[in-house]
């Protein structure tokens, strides 16, 4: 038999525990939520109220031998990308991850999960809000005053300045999760482009094309934005 499980007991992850229970399956269903897990635990295998960003919480919940881990957190970006990390750390080896947009997907991806789904979009909500301005590809509003930023380095304000520098940590309590450039190489007597993805460092030096994504509370990312990016 195999088993499953399922972190996040919303509307969402607490349908996907119930149809798994009804396909045969083993499930743990896990929510630092009590009325949540007390409203499920008639119809799975167990029903845990933990922390689900605390790892020695996950590992004693004896997830380690599951088939895959569903995260279905999709609307606290920080919990679900803490959680999916954990999982891997854990030794899952399959984690499945419900997002809310497709920067949210792209940190899940970074982080190890294996799969994405996005249930607003299946069901055709919109579930971001999209603002355009000189240098922010895209900026995404994701609740509880939380955002991420797409934001392509074009400004002197930006270029040549490490992110330390920029005051990203210690100012404005931003994090900065991928970064993203182009890198030109010869290729079969041509000039070609690529796109490189790297895990950021507090000395990374950004360079004019590079683009920053970041997570950060709504007022930081506006802060960081009106003194470095015009």
């Amino acid at each position: 038999m195999k088993q499953y499980a399922v972190v996040g007991l919303g509307r969402f992850g607490s349908t996907v525990a119930r149809v798994l229970m009804d396909k045969g399956a083993e499930v743990i269903g896990i929510d630092r939520n009590k009325k949540r897990v007390e409203a499920i635990k008639n119809d799975v295998s167990s029903a845990i109220q933990i922390d689900t960003m605390d790892e020695e919480s996950l590992r004693e919940c004896g997830i380690e031998k599951v088939n895959a881990a569903i995260v279905c957190m999709g609307l606290d970006v920080e919990e679900s990308i803490l959680a999916t990390t954990i999982l891997k750390k854990i030794g899952i080896k399959k984690v499945i991850a419900r997002a809310g947009t497709s920067l949210h997907a792209e940190i899940l991806k970074m982080v190890g999960a294996e799969e994405i789904v996005f249930p607003e979009r299946d069901i055709g909500e919109k579930v971001a809000i999209k603002l355009v301005s000189p240098g922010l590809e895209e900026f995404v509003e994701l609740g509880e005053d939380l955002v991420l930023a797409e934001i392509e380095v074009k400004t002197e304000t930006l270029a040549g300045k490490s992110l330390k520098n920029l005051g990203l940590f210690a100012k404005y309590k931003i994090n900065p999760i991928i970064i993203k450039k182009k890198v030109r190489h010869k290729e079969a007597g041509a000039v070609a482009e690529e796109e490189i993805r790297e895990l950021p460092d507090p000395d990374y030096v950004v360079s004019e094309g590079d683009t920053l994504l970041v997570l950060g509370e709504t007022k930081d990312v506006e802060g960081f934005m009106e003194k470095h990016v015009k």
